[in-house]
């Protein structure tokens, strides 16, 4: 009885082995989904979104693709990573391009805060932005512009 209970044990343990190596790497940028939590569009922005539009904004990113949601509307399009200006996967980018994005029409019941982070972000996914990951769970999009405060785009993802 006791050496089957070893059994177990270790066939157990070595299975949790391998658990690891099925999840998200935790400073992936491609995988987890990405919720917007903050919309800077302008000098003196606190960034914050309205709470009635909390949580409704989110995308995931492929090697080559961003899915999501502007809160209101499906987005799907075409992403290109770089980094120094040559082309790079997205673990190692210090910038993406958004190209080619395809937004839905808003549907009819969008209205108040989460119509206007649809607004926001319809203006903003077009376009180079530069890169940063503050954390493994924060990523941070500032749009690539001549001006001195670039609007940004802040996202977390749940990487735990």
């Amino acid at each position: 009885m006791m050496r089957a209970f070893r059994r177990v044990a270790a066939l157990c343990c070595l299975g949790l082995g391998f658990l690891p190596g099925c999840a998200a790497e935790p400073d992936a940028l491609v995988g987890p989904t990405w919720q917007v939590t903050g919309l800077y569009l302008k000098p003196g922005d606190s960034g914050e979104l309205p709470s009635s539009a909390a949580g409704l904004a989110a995308f995931s990113f492929g090697e080559t693709t961003v899915t999501g949601s502007t809160g209101c509307a499906r987005v799907r399009g075409i992403v290109h990573f770089s980094k120094d200006g040559s082309p790079a996967a997205a673990r190692e980018a210090d910038a993406l391009a958004f190209e080619h994005l395809d937004v839905e029409d808003a549907q009819a019941d969008c209205r108040g805060g989460a119509a206007h982070v649809d607004a926001a972000l319809r203006e903003l996914l077009s376009g180079p932005y530069a890169v940063s990951r503050p954390s493994a769970a924060e990523l941070v999009l500032t749009q690539r512009s001549e001006a001195i405060d670039a609007p940004v785009i802040r996202l977390t993802a749940d990487v735990g």
